[in-house]
């Protein structure tokens, strides 16, 4: 039987100091797969908020890369992407003071 989601659950966006990027997919392939499978929502929709959201921390050129080809600082922000596009109301920081790419300002404006 498939575990439940409760409803709450699908609008807080959580990011671990282990990204835990699924190492046989692509970067885009791991951000676009909870927003398909668990949301539901269009792909064309998906992939546009990927793409914007990417080149905002700098690594649109690197969506077709696989996790081992990526450093730790970018794996970081392919987790807060992945994150952020599932459109979380409230986003949980395991480690919010390594993010050097952006300030706390920048971090809320996303």
């Amino acid at each position: 039987m498939p575990a439940k989601i409760l409803p709450g659950k699908m609008y807080i966006g959580m990011v671990f100091q282990n990204y835990d990027l699924f190492p046989h997919m692509s970067v885009i392939e791991n951000i676009l797969l909870g927003p398909l499978q668990v949301q539901k929502r269009p792909k064309k929709e998906v992939l546009e908020q990927a793409q914007q959201l990417l080149e905002r921390v700098g690594l649109l050129n690197r969506k077709d890369a696989y996790p081992r080809e990526l450093s730790g600082g970018q794996k970081q922000r392919i987790a807060i992407v992945r994150a952020l596009c599932m459109n979380p109301e409230i986003m949980l920081w395991k480690q919010p003071a390594g993010l050097s790419f952006c300030s706390p300002t920048k971090l809320t404006s996303f």
